[in-house]
């Protein structure tokens, strides 16, 4: 995953108006999320799976057509909710009401 990082890394500066190096990005970053919950490490996985996510609207940025980064983000967007839920399922519990 490291060198696939670097190798699109590489990529983005060199073509950084291509919309296919940042969906590549994407995909690095989302494998960077995945390595790190194997870890077990929570902020590394976050911030991994924002830059997923980031470099997924900026392919959408440049293609505004493309339906892979559409598909993408939309992909991005529900893991970071699942994920937000899952690291906190209390903070959108119902709290009964108490009378007084």
């Amino acid at each position: 995953q490291r060198c696939y990082l670097a190798l699109c890394d590489a990529a983005d500066r060199v073509y950084p108006s291509d919309a296919n190096v940042h969906l590549a990005l994407s995909e690095a970053y989302l494998q960077a999320w995945k390595n790190s919950l194997r870890r077990e490490s929570r902020s590394n996985a976050i911030d991994a799976l924002q830059r997923s996510l980031r470099e997924a609207q900026i392919a959408i940025e440049l293609s505004p057509t493309s339906v892979r980064a559409r598909d993408q983000v939309a992909d991005r967007m529900k893991r970071l909710a699942r994920f937000e839920t899952s690291a906190n399922p209390t903070a959108n519990a119902v709290v009964p009401a108490t009378s007084m």
